[in-house]
């Protein structure tokens, strides 16, 4: 047993999560990309003073925070738009008109909670929009977000939309173009993700799965971080929680370890040869691994059965001599000997077939 634990409140990503983490990851970065978003990597660490000027200085109690090592006060990074936006600040990035600046981001935030030390980190992809302000980019980012949700197979969803301080001709533009668009919601005056909003504000829920997905149009936020006028509307996708909702409806695929060939050499004495054709074989982009132990061949199909390998290449010392390998294909079991430098021709040719196919 290990002497350490995670720290209460942290979390590891072993290789199984990381693979359900980036598909995850990927999946809404390719929904992003097809809304001009861009991503963006906000810093993990900024001034505490950000923090409080965009919240309160109640949050004081809930940052987790670095005295007198980098700057007065630093904070592990409490919400990632405030980040994002001081990032464009700084960079100057809304100079730029011609387009609207969308940015994406996968990025964790640090929330210290008295109460539940359980929950310190949290997981966010954000998308923000920082543009001229229009009720039409509004509608446009729900349906980018509604979207994320409908390619990862959740049609079920349900969206719920206030106005938390816009002018009633604005909103009521937004609510004509949704039902215009024949985007179901329903309109709640309950909606508090944002303490930060002052325009709609919106949340889409999954089964009980409530604010998978919340944002809203927070103009002020930008200009309390740099004396900047322009409007801007973004979302969060709750990482963590669409995780649960995945797994709830087992959406994520086979995540099975694929290997083009497993060479296996039957001794220490060809384990050189093997790793030559190892090195050979990944030059031409193929997956491989060596089995590293001296193996009993009466087993060898007992241990293909736990690899998920198209093909194995068996190594005795009569390869290594005459300069040939055995080639086996999982599938059909079929085993054949043929000298290495075929069996390269035919990997050659596999691939100038594969990029006339591209």
């Amino acid at each position: 047993m290990s002497k350490y634990k995670t720290c209460k409140g942290f979390k590891d990503l072993m290789p199984a999560d990381y693979k359900r983490y980036m598909f995850l990851k990927d999946s809404i970065e390719e929904v992003g990309n097809l809304y001009g978003y861009k991503p963006v990597q906000p810093a993990c660490i900024d001034e505490s003073n950000l923090f409080k000027d965009c919240y309160d200085k109640e949050i004081e109690s809930n940052l987790f925070t670095i005295d007198g090592r980098f700057i007065n006060s630093a904070s592990l990074n409490f919400d990632s738009t405030v980040s994002v936006l001081r990032g464009v600040v700084e960079s100057k990035l809304y100079v730029d008109k011609s387009l609207p600046l969308k940015l994406m981001y996968l990025n964790n935030m640090y929330r210290y909670n008295r109460r539940d030390k359980s929950k310190a980190c949290y997981t966010q992809f954000g998308f923000e929009c920082i543009a001229d302000k229009s009720p039409y980019l509004d509608v446009e980012h729900i349906l980018a977000n509604i979207k994320v949700l409908s390619s990862l197979g959740f049609n079920n969803y349900n969206l719920r939309i206030c106005n938390v301080g816009e002018d009633e001709e604005y909103y009521k533009t937004i609510i004509n173009c949704l039902d215009n668009l024949d985007v179901g919601y329903e309109e709640d005056d309950n909606i508090d993700n944002l303490p930060y909003c002052t325009g709609i504000a919106f949340s889409i829920d999954v089964d009980e799965y409530d604010s998978v997905i919340y944002g809203g149009r927070y103009d002020g936020l930008i200009d309390i971080i740099g004396n900047v006028l322009v409007g801007c509307v973004g979302s969060k996708v709750n990482f963590d929680k669409l995780i649960k909702l995945m797994d709830d409806y087992e959406a994520f695929p086979d995540f099975k370890e694929e290997v083009d060939f497993y060479i296996i050499p039957v001794n220490s004495r060809c384990f050189e040869y093997g790793l030559g054709i190892s090195e050979i074989l990944r030059d031409y982009g193929a997956v491989v691994e060596i089995h590293y132990k001296e193996y009993d061949l009466k087993r060898l199909d007992d241990l293909l059965d736990r690899v998920n390998v198209t093909y194995s290449l068996v190594i005795d010392e009569e390869d290594v001599k005459k300069k040939t390998v055995k080639v086996r294909n999982s599938l059909s079991k079929q085993q054949s000997c043929v000298l290495l430098k075929d069996f390269l021709k035919d990997l050659e040719s596999l691939e100038e077939h594969h990029h006339k196919g591209e």
